[in-house]
């Protein structure tokens, strides 16, 4: 009886995703591991401060502390993208920009019953 050799090929494959993600999950282990031993000596230490009668100072960050970084990269890409969004707007879509929400209304119905672009001086 031959093998079928797709068959083979696709347990194979099916074999190598279990082992990436085996991997994957012993690298998890480890790291929760390291984080775990470095939690329990910062309790042992507090332990042996408060057993010699000397009590530990713990700086709890704030919140802004915690997301200053991530937030400051946000607002920058923000920013960024802010600025290409302008530049890449034509002179026809700024000045709409500068038009009240009814008068760019109106300025599109006047676009449909005429079919043709609202006449701005300038803008041609």
């Amino acid at each position: 009886m031959p093998i079928n050799q797709a068959w083979l090929e696709k347990r194979r494959a099916e074999l190598d995703v279990i082992q990436q993600m085996e991997a994957e999950s012993a690298i998890r282990r480890q790291e929760a591991r390291k984080e775990e031993d470095e939690f329990l000596a910062r309790v042992q230490a507090r332990r042996e401060a408060l057993e010699r009668g000397q009590p530990m100072e713990v700086a709890i960050p704030t919140f802004e502390q915690i997301f200053q970084a991530s937030r400051d990269a946000e607002l920058v890409e923000r920013q960024r993208q802010e600025q290409e969004r302008i530049a890449a707007m034509t002179p026809r879509d700024l000045w709409s920009s500068t038009l009240s929400f009814e008068d760019r209304l109106h300025i599109r119905r006047w676009e449909n019953v005429n079919n043709m672009p609202y006449p701005v001086a300038g803008l041609e």
